[in-house]
């Protein structure tokens, strides 16, 4: 016998929960590079069905026995929600800490409740674990049970009395999975007892934290992405623009100065070196240190080779900008690419950093960039400032792979450059063989900056064909020709304003 709950009906209830031994799901943590959260099954599936439910909120309402009609006419206002559906939320490890602590500290201090016995509220929270939000939500679950009840019962339980309560028009609570602004999600899920009414109970609780980043970090990386290779493109052209010093340049690259007077190959990017470059800014962030080098003393060759990349070279960067903790203030992703990448460049060609040379290095082919956000207090006042961490780790491997990639824009102002939101994103984008050759199809899609990323594998010519797909138009060919084997190619497409 189980009883589900959803924080709606349970704001004001106090329950008395008591620590037993049934393992409690609450996110193990394995040693991937530098403790890297890992949902537990259970999280999985709450992140699956609220995926799914946010995919076809009108099929998902009628498989819990609700007629489509009937929630069109009760919710008229989420009438393009509930018919076009919404875009699923990804993972957010920041949100998941702020989720397990609340999860493990009702269980721990017997309550239940959006606000914690100290007073903080799940806005707090979110805030405390690192998380600067544009918009965030908390939905809170919990089934309770006499003898014993499957964890996959218990998940599917607690998500329906929630999405339940999401379909009630006279709830009085936030609409979390519906909401269309909502990106991302951390979801812990518990396991404790609790006494109503002189009977001891065995319970499941879940915390989901929900949000949506005032900088989405992800189009930080990509547009970063875009702007080393539009300096790698005319490093002489990047040099002038940033206001910095030719011969300076020159001198940091010794022996490659030649570099700075080509056109270099674009950086691929490879989710290999995405991988160790996250789990070196997670590092400096958890032991509050700032170098390539780790404390245990391992270098980036040596991170990067234990992934198993095999590379002939790897580099890495890394910097640090100060950010604006006012959501009203704080700048847009674009915004904070450019701040980083300018720190970057200065000191990549300043001959007094004692850095590596990364970015014009002709040696190297491919790119993983985390960025993130990191509070620390600037003095000894309790007020915390907003800072953007970077790493960037090069390398090339020893089985070189070459790629074509760009970004998709629209030049609105006719100025001849990518500007801040002239990427598109969301274009499906297709790769042919040109002048009549035969070879593989393949397909990508822009992403949120508007950039683009293909292989270019079983090549059968060096004539090949872009064409773009924009709201049911096919647009092209865009041609490039691959000059080099092996090596990357960039190509930016521009298409007309709509």
């Amino acid at each position: 016998m189980g009883f589900a709950y959803s924080f709606p009906n349970m704001l004001t209830k106090l329950i008395k929960i008591l620590l037993f031994t049934l393992p409690f799901y609450l996110g193990a943590y394995q040693e991937v590079f530098s403790k890297e959260p890992v949902y537990s099954e259970e999280e999985a599936s709450l992140l699956e069905l609220i995926n799914e439910a946010r995919k076809d909120p009108l099929g998902m309402a009628e498989s819990l026995g609700i007629a489509r009609e009937t929630v069109l006419q009760d919710l008229p206002e989420l009438k393009a929600v509930l018919t076009e559906g919404l875009a699923p939320l990804g993972f957010n490890e920041k949100l998941y800490k702020a989720a397990s602590g609340h999860t493990e500290d009702m269980i721990a201090n017997i309550y239940y409740s959006h606000n914690s016995l100290d007073g903080r509220t799940y806005r707090g929270r979110i805030r405390e674990s690192g998380y600067l939000a544009a918009l965030c939500g908390e939905s809170l679950g919990m089934v309770a049970f006499q003898n014993f009840m499957d964890t996959a019962e218990a998940v599917r339980t607690i998500f329906e009395s929630i999405f339940l309560a999401e379909l009630d028009p006279e709830t009085t609570e936030d609409r979390n999975i519906l909401n269309p602004d909502i990106t991302e999600a951390g979801i812990a899920f518990g396991g404790g007892q609790f006494t109503a009414g002189g009977s001891i109970l065995n319970a499941y609780l879940a915390t989901m934290d929900f949000g949506k980043p005032v900088v989405d970090t992800g189009a930080v990386e990509q547009a970063l992405v875009s702007m080393l290779n539009s300096a790698r493109n005319n490093p002489s052209q990047a040099l002038l623009s940033a206001g910095l010093d030719f011969a300076s340049a020159a001198e940091a690259y010794g022996v490659l100065a030649w570099a700075l007077d080509w056109s270099l190959a674009p950086l691929a990017w490879d989710e290999t070196l995405y991988g160790t470059a996250t789990a070196h800014n997670r590092d400096m962030r958890d032991n509050h240190y700032f170098d390539i080098v780790s404390p245990d003393g391992s270098t980036p060759f040596e991170r990067v080779v234990s992934t198993g990349y095999a590379p002939d070279f790897v580099g890495e960067s890394l910097g640090i900008t100060l950010g604006v903790s006012d959501v009203g203030q704080v700048y847009v992703a674009f915004d904070v690419a450019r701040r980083l990448y300018e720190i970057l460049l200065k000191h990549d060609v300043d001959p007094q950093s004692r850095v590596s040379r990364n970015i014009f290095n002709p040696f190297m082919s491919e790119v993983g960039i985390r960025v993130d956000t990191v509070f620390r207090n600037l003095d000894e006042s309790d007020d915390k400032s907003l800072f953007y961490v970077v790493v960037m780790d090069f390398a090339r491997p020893l089985d070189r792979r070459p790629f074509v990639m760009g970004t998709v824009y629209e030049d609105r102002n006719e100025n001849g450059v990518i500007d801040e939101d002239e990427g598109i994103p969301g274009l499906k984008i297709t790769l042919n063989p040109g002048n009549g050759a035969t070879g593989p199809e393949m397909v990508t899609e822009s992403g949120p900056t508007g950039r683009y990323q293909m292989r270019l594998s079983s090549i059968s010519t060096r004539f090949m064909d872009l064409y773009v797909e924009r709201e049911g138009d096919i647009l092209g060919p865009f041609d490039f020709v691959v000059r080099r084997l092996k090596e990357n190619v960039l190509r930016n497409i521009r298409i007309e304003p709509k």
